[in-house]
C-alpha cells in the first residue's frame, strides 16, 4: 500500500514514475508502465521497512542497555521559509523520535537530540540524496555546524554520566547531565532567533547555541 510508504519515498516514487512515463510517451506500453509501478512500489516498501527496522533496533538497544550513544546535531540553513518544507522537517524528526526545535525564517536553524544513529538519519534527510529525497539538497546553504556524540551511562539516581565528544572540534570532556537536555518533543518555533536562544539557555545549552549558531568562539 502506498500509504505505508514514508513521505520522502512517496515523492521519489512519483518522480520516478513520471520520468518513466515520459520515456514511454507515444508508445502503447500501459502494461509495461503498470509493471514498472509494481516493481518500484515493492522496492520502496522494502527499503522503508529496512529503515524502520534500523530505527527499531536503535530504540530497543537504547531501552535495554545501560550505555547508549546519544547525540545532538546543530544545523544552520540560510533560510527555511517554505511551509511544506517546514512540515517535512517536523514530520521526519517526529518519525525518528527525536527531540529539538525548528526555527524557520532567515536564518533557518534545526537542532535535534536523540540516539546518534537516528540523528544521522535525520541529517541524511536534511542533505537529501537519491535514497533520502525531500531534504535541502546540495544547492541549499545548509551546514551541520555542531555534531556532538556522547556515551550515556544511567546511574542509580537516574542521572547520566557522559563522556562527550564534539567531532566537529575534536574536544572531549566529562560531565554530569540528565538525558536529554532538549525537549523530548520536536517543535516548530516562531522566526525569532532570540526565542531559540532563550530555550537553549534554560536547558543549559547556551554555550553550544552561541558557538554553533551565533559562531561565538568559546
Amino acid at each position: 500500500s502506498l500509504t505505508a510508504l514514508r513521505r520522502g519515498s512517496r515523492e521519489e516514487l512519483s518522480n520516478e514514475i513520471n520520468q518513466h512515463a515520459k520515456e514511454l510517451a507515444g508508445q502503447e506500453a500501459i502494461l509495461q508502465l503498470v509493471e514498472c509501478v509494481k516493481g518500484k512500489v515493492a522496492e520502496h516498501l522494502a527499503r522503508d521497512r529496512l529503515i524502520s527496522n534500523n530505527v527499531d533496533t536503535v530504540t530497543d538497544e537504547a531501552q535495554s542497555s545501560h550505555s547508549t550513544k546519544w547525540g545532538r546535531r546543530w544545523i544552520w540553513v540560510h533560510h527555511i521559509t517554505n511551509i511544506d518544507r517546514c512540515k517535512s522537517i517536523v514530520q521526519e524528526a517526529k518519525q525518528l523520535g527525536l527531540g529539538g526545535y525548528l526555527k524557520p525564517g532567515y536564518p533557518g536553524v534545526v537542532v535535534v537530540e536523540g540516539p546518534s544513529l537516528r540523528c544521522d538519519e535525520f541529517v541524511s534527510f536534511i542533505k537529501g540524496n537519491k535514497s533520502r529525497p525531500g531534504g535541502f539538497g546540495r544547492n541549499w546553504g545548509h551546514h551541520v555546524r555542531g555534531h556532538i556524540d556522547f556515551d550515556t551511562c544511567i546511574t542509580d539516581n537516574g542521572n547520566a554520566g557522559n563522556a562527550e565528544e564534539d567531532s566537529s572540534g575534536g574536544r572531549a570532556k566529562k560531565q554530569q547531565q540528565s538525558r536529554p537536555q532538549l525537549t523530548m518533543e520536536f517543535k516548530e518555533l516562531e522566526e525569532d532567533l532570540a526565542t531559540l536562544g532563550k530555550l537553549c539557555r534554560e536547558c543549559g545549552l547556551e554555550d553550544e547555541f552561541k558557538e554553533y549558531i551565533m559562531q561565538h568562539k568559546r
